[in-house]
């Protein structure tokens, strides 16, 4: 039989494990982000970083300009 104890160790484990992972997954994207962006002309990053700003909603701005075409 298996043994399920509640073990408040075990959860706090299992939460730092948790936010360990995702901080340094945020970390790793925001890198690759970067990295992108300095690949691009200062022109072609305005607009993506408005679409990055939180509350954008980026699928609007996806669609083509004719002036930036």
């Amino acid at each position: 039989m298996i043994d399920l104890d509640y073990n408040p160790s075990d959860q706090q484990l299992t939460r730092h494990t948790k936010n360990t992972i995702r901080q340094e997954k945020n970390e790793k994207c925001k890198d690759i982000r970067d990295e992108l962006l300095a690949k691009i002309t200062p022109e072609s990053q305005q607009p993506i970083k408005g679409a990055m700003e939180k509350g954008a909603f980026s699928w609007l701005l996806a669609l083509p300009i004719k002036n930036m075409s």
